[in-house]
């Protein structure tokens, strides 16, 4: 994974501005990584992908001017998708994997390009995988560690100070120091029984995900729709596979070996996985009145082009099957519903596009 920083994106985008302008830049650069609102997300993969008006930016532009009142939004889309861009895969690298989704959703398996050159997209991929990894290596809950607190001093002590004199200041003095090593040992047995059980509770949930996720890759059912998926059309059910595993999965990133999951259970139902479909052909094998069966969130009308898969079921619904439906996905989205995707990509972009849906939602 390359090293960029924001001075690299600049350089790589052909952008040349005086020391002391990027050094104003810099300092806003670095606030916003720290402090920005995941809510301004689909604000900054949007500038990221050329996809909004600068004038829908205006807290961005802001943040800029701030520091330099001469930085406008006129004629300037490739610094803010710079930017923007860099803000992102800071983010991303930080271990926002909420960031990373929303990136990789928008891209839709390289449907999308930067508007600028950078390797945003290979971060968010890279960093999912490690983040995956990484909540498989989290502490566990082991008791043989929790220790006993030591034996106290205190007591052998107070018992021979106060045969040698017998004083109520020394009995008080030697009280208050039982009382503060009880306290102080209570404090940290209960931190370490605290630790372990926190570990333990980790274990549990993901003994129930491998549970839930190992039986329903046995029954190969689709969870939505309560049907086997070899009786469902090989692109309807790539995306009902997708959603089912981000719904099972505890995580944003979801479990590491979620795509070969997938791809096996969809394998099994007797689908050819090297076949292909497009957007159109999985929305309109859909019945109109399943469509309540997916529980697709409000949030994919506000950002139709962030969730481009669920919004051709959720713009196709709403059109209750007409004709025209093509038309604004087409006008909201800025894809091609009849473009051709092979089934795991379908998968992968329907298990993504779900499990940011459900971390906005946890948020909220």
């Amino acid at each position: 994974m390359s090293n960029f920083d924001l001075a690299d994106h600049y350089k790589a985008a052909g952008i040349i501005v005086l020391p002391e302008i990027f050094e104003r830049r810099l300092k806003v650069f670095e606030s916003l990584v720290d402090n920005v609102d995941p809510d301004k997300f689909p604000d900054l993969v949007r500038m990221c992908f050329d996809l909004s008006s600068l004038k829908q930016v205006d807290w961005f532009l802001e943040a800029f001017r701030s520091e330099d009142p001469s930085f406008s939004s006129v004629d300037n889309a490739r610094e803010f998708a710079i930017l923007a861009a860099a803000i992102l895969r800071a983010l991303i690298l930080s271990g926002n994997a909420e960031a990373a989704l929303i990136v990789l959703t928008s891209s839709f398996n390289g449907a999308r390009e930067p508007y600028i050159t950078t390797d945003v997209v290979q971060v968010a991929l890279i960093s999912l995988r490690n983040l995956s990894i990484a909540d498989r290596k989290r502490a566990r809950g082991a008791l043989d560690t929790i220790k006993p607190p030591a034996k106290s001093n205190v007591a052998s002590t107070a018992s021979g100070a106060l045969q040698a004199q017998p004083d109520w200041a020394v009995a008080g003095n030697l009280i208050k120091q039982v009382a503060e090593e009880g306290h102080t040992s209570l404090r940290g047995l209960s931190s370490q029984v605290r630790r372990v059980i926190q570990g333990l509770e980790h274990q549990i949930l993901d003994l129930r995900q491998e549970v839930d996720i190992l039986w329903w890759h046995i029954g190969g059912y689709s969870r939505v729709l309560d049907l086997a998926f070899a009786e469902i059309s090989p692109g309807l059910a790539a995306v009902l596979c997708g959603i089912d595993m981000a719904d099972m999965s505890l995580t944003a990133e979801g479990p590491f070996a979620a795509q070969s999951l997938m791809q096996r259970t969809l394998s099994n139902a007797g689908i050819n996985l090297a076949s292909s479909t497009n957007l159109k052909s999985v929305a309109e094998g859909l019945q109109v009145d399943k469509a309540s069966l997916l529980e697709l969130d409000v949030v994919i009308d506000k950002f139709p082009d962030i969730f481009p898969l669920l919004s051709a079921l959720n713009i196709y619904f709403r059109a209750e099957g007409d004709a025209h439906w093509l038309h604004l996905y087409k006008k909201s989205v800025h894809l091609d519903p009849e473009a051709e995707v092979d089934l795991i990509s379908l998968a992968v972009q329907a298990f993504r596009e779900r499990s940011l849906l459900c971390a906005m939602a946890r948020r909220t």
